[in-house]
C-alpha cells in the first residue's frame, strides 16, 4: 500500500531562531514544512495555488502583518477559514482572541518542543 504525503504544517513566525528549531522539530517527527516571516507572505503562499497546510503556527505579534491581521483575512476566506491555527505568543490574557478567531490553541512562549508536537499532533488529526 502506497504511503501517504506527510502532513505540511505552515510556521509563521518573524524570529529566524524559531522557524529553524520548529522546522527542524517537525521535519524530525515526518512532517513537512514551510515558512514564512510574516501574515502577508504566509497569504501570499496559501492563495498561490500550492496544497494548503494541515495545521498553522502563527505567531502573534510580526512586522508587516502580524497575527491578528492574518487571521481577521484567513477567517473571510472559504478557501483558508478551515485549517487549523496554533497561536504562538509570550502575552497574557488571550481568551478573547481564541474565542473571536476559533483559534484551536494557544502555545504561551516559552513552550516546549513537546507542546507544540502534541499541539500539531493533535490538529493534524482533527483536520
Amino acid at each position: 500500500m502506497p504511503q501517504s504525503a506527510p502532513a505540511t504544517v505552515l510556521i509563521v513566525d518573524d524570529s529566524v531562531d524559531m522557524r529553524e528549531l520548529l522546522t527542524h522539530l517537525l521535519q524530525s517527527k515526518g512532517y513537512s514544512v514551510n515558512s514564512r516571516t510574516n501574515g502577508e507572505e504566509a497569504l501570499e503562499l496559501l492563495n498561490s495555488g500550492n496544497p494548503l497546510p494541515a495545521v498553522i503556527l502563527l505567531d502573534l505579534r510580526m512586522p508587516v502583518m502580524d497575527g491578528l491581521n492574518f487571521l481577521e483575512l484567513q477567517k473571510k476566506s472559504t478557501l483558508l477559514q478551515n485549517i487549523p491555527v496554533i497561536m504562538m505568543t509570550a502575552e497574557d490574557d488571550l481568551a478573547s482572541i481564541k474565542n473571536r478567531f476559533e483559534i484551536q490553541q494557544i502555545l504561551s512562549k516559552p513552550f516546549s518542543m513537546n507542546s507544540v508536537l502534541n499541539a500539531v499532533d493533535r490538529n493534524v488529526i482533527l483536520h
